[in-house]
């Protein structure tokens, strides 16, 4: 039985909801990650090598940390989800609130936005620069300010852990950890309709 939901006015097989898979879901997040390098690297690179101006690293990182919560607020997917035929949908199958999406993608975007600070100070280091070359640049900075490193480290194991309870779920579901602190599901669409 097919029942019309309230917030975006989609039909949904209830009954029949096929979920998001780990690798249709892992194949998503690959191809996000891949735009939003496409995006973000000629530009970071020009910003290191030639602008050297915080305020445009600010502007990449805040694209990077908003992209995943406010296109699944808005669309239901990102573009890799969208791509893979998936859309994240709250508990009862209708467009997850922004809170919902915001707080589902907390777990990856602040560890990321702790970056914001370390480069604040990475672009007020008069010795950093100073350098033009983009290895030379990543190298001073990985050196000068270790602490990046600890933060990469962190979000490495939340992947690793999201990864884990995603393959461990038991459940039709398929739900990894944001999954569960967002209250929401990952499920499969027919593209075009």
């Amino acid at each position: 039985m097919k029942k019309k939901t309230m917030k975006n006015e989609q039909l949904i097989d209830k009954e029949n909801v096929e979920y998001g898979k780990f690798w249709g879901r892992a194949l998503a997040y690959l191809a996000d990650g891949v735009i939003l390098l496409l995006i973000s690297l000629p530009i970071t690179y020009l910003n290191i090598t030639e602008y050297k101006s915080f305020n445009l690293y600010l502007i990449i990182a805040i694209v990077g940390v908003l992209y995943k919560p406010i296109l699944e607020f808005y669309f239901g997917a990102t573009i890799g989800k969208y791509l893979l035929g998936l859309k994240v949908t709250d508990r009862n199958y209708n467009k997850m609130s922004l809170s919902q999406s915001f707080l589902r993608s907390l777990i990856l975007t602040l560890p990321s936005a702790l970056f914001i600070p370390v480069f604040y100070l990475v672009f007020k280091n008069p010795d950093i620069l100073k350098i033009n070359s983009f290895m030379e640049y990543s190298q001073a900075v990985n050196l000068t300010y270790p602490i990046q490193n600890y933060i990469s480290y962190v979000i490495q194991l939340i992947l690793v852990i999201e990864i884990i309870i995603l393959l461990t779920d038991k459940s039709k579901t398929q739900r990894a950890l944001h999954d569960r602190i967002g209250g929401t599901f990952v499920v499969r669409t027919k593209i075009g309709k």
